[in-house]
């Protein structure tokens, strides 16, 4: 079982791969890993189901300062990232 650090570090590369490849944030492939991420950050939050609102925020942390947008790629990595995360809480918003 990985470490969380080695989740993380596997979920930035899943991500900065998708982008690399072109592939749009709303795509099976990076929606199955928002829902990785979105469970990633649920483990560290001590919660199960983590709030949607409060995920989709995350994203938006991660653009706005540059030490989280570093651990996706920079603005334009966090920008896709946080896109993703914003389309991941969309789908299932009740």
């Amino acid at each position: 079982m990985p470490t969380s650090q080695q989740e993380h570090v596997a979920i930035a590369e899943g991500y900065a791969a998708a982008r690399a490849a072109g592939e749009r944030v709303d795509s099976p492939r990076v929606q199955a890993l928002a829902e990785r991420h979105y469970r990633w950050v649920g483990a560290g939050w001590q919660s199960r189901e983590p709030d949607l609102e409060a995920f989709a925020n995350l994203g938006e942390m991660y653009v706005a300062d540059d030490r989280f947008a570093a651990s996706y790629g920079g603005a334009e990595g966090a920008a896709y990232v946080r896109d993703a995360m914003l389309a991941f809480a969309a789908k299932r918003k009740p």
